[in-house]
């Protein structure tokens, strides 16, 4: 990441400091570093790829809407931005993720709390609604499948537009992938190939 990128995100986050720190990383399509800043510690991930800010945009609605929950720890997204010479980068909160193996556990039961979020959700507003006021700002229950954002797996979207039922939403899920032929998706993996192939020939489609 150049200068003038660096300049635009310290505007953007307002800070004065922003000096880097630690190995890095990244992972398959991207890459990223640690930063600290006159606010806290920010993890910046950039993508040259002219898909990033897509792909990017996703990760920022997806994590805004887990880290609402306030079921499980993930990265709070701050900000994502053109890069002037190509691609986008994504700014987020920094988290240390070392020795957290023994909180294997926690995350499993967390995890499970995060998928039920949405019923919990329907009944705190049956209760709220049967005592005939409301006294907290309760989430709104989604009583359809999809999202309000298009995600990306790699660099490929992701069809969320909203269904009524699961089944069709899965399918309309897999006939996107179907449509992107194997050899342009950008993680090449040969087991991944092979697995998803048998799937869909199985009808995992309609079966799942």
């Amino acid at each position: 990441m150049d200068a003038v990128m660096e300049e635009k995100i310290k505007k953007e986050l307002g800070t004065q400091k922003f000096s880097k720190f630690g190995a890095g990383g990244g992972g398959c399509i991207s890459s990223g570093n640690s930063y600290i800043t006159d606010h806290g510690k920010v993890y910046v991930k950039f993508n040259p790829k002219s898909e990033a800010r897509r792909m990017f945009d996703g990760e920022f609605a997806s994590l805004s809407a887990i880290y609402d929950t306030n079921t499980i720890k993930v990265p709070k997204p701050l900000l994502v931005l053109d890069n002037p010479n190509g691609g986008a980068v994504f700014v987020s909160e920094h988290l240390d993720m070392s020795g957290l193996s023994r909180f294997d556990g926690e995350l499993g039961e967390k995890l499970a709390r995060l998928h039920l979020h949405n019923e919990m959700v329907a009944k705190q507003q049956g209760t709220k609604e049967t005592s005939g006021h409301i006294t907290e700002m309760i989430p709104a229950y989604v009583n359809r499948f999809g999202f309000h954002a298009t995600t990306c797996c790699g660099y490929t979207p992701q069809d969320n537009t909203w269904t009524d039922d699961w089944p069709t939403a899965r399918l309309c899920r897999g006939a996107m992938l179907i449509s992107v032929p194997f050899n342009t998706m950008e993680f090449r993996h040969p087991r991944l190939h092979t697995s998803l192939s048998c799937w869909l020939q199985l009808g995992g489609l309609y079966s799942q």
